[in-house]
């Protein structure tokens, strides 16, 4: 538009008028991605898949991988190699400092404290 503002007076006019479709209002199909963790919406006509944050999401992610691992079938992963990996999640999961962990775990229980005081009637 704003060439043809350069090319046209302001009180000049042309013809016909110049229609931009705007954008759907809503989704065409399903938003869910399949993802358990992430909170699925339409919004103005696109699908919006948000993480959860902080503590909340890693516990989500972790108990899906812990599941996903536990519920292999031994002929896609042989038993030995799930102790193996749950094993190294585990002194991953060792190796973060106590202090960031208990704060993060401090701030989701408040906000769930909050949210369920926010939430009596």
């Amino acid at each position: 538009m704003a060439e043809l503002r350069q090319l046209l007076g302001s009180s000049d006019s042309i013809g016909f008028n110049v229609v931009v479709p705007s954008a759907p209002t809503t989704c065409s199909a399903s938003c869910d991605d399949g993802d358990g963790c992430t909170s699925d919406a339409c919004a103005d006509g696109q699908c919006q898949h948000t993480p959860p944050a902080g503590l909340a999401g890693v516990t989500c992610y972790l108990d899906a991988l812990t599941r996903a691992l536990k519920g292999a079938p031994k002929s896609d992963l042989r038993p030995a190699v799930k102790r193996q990996l749950l094993n190294g999640l585990i002194g991953q999961l060792q190796k973060l400092p106590a202090k960031k962990v208990a704060t993060a775990l401090d701030q989701v229980l408040v906000a769930r404290a909050r949210g369920a005081l926010a939430a009596m009637p």
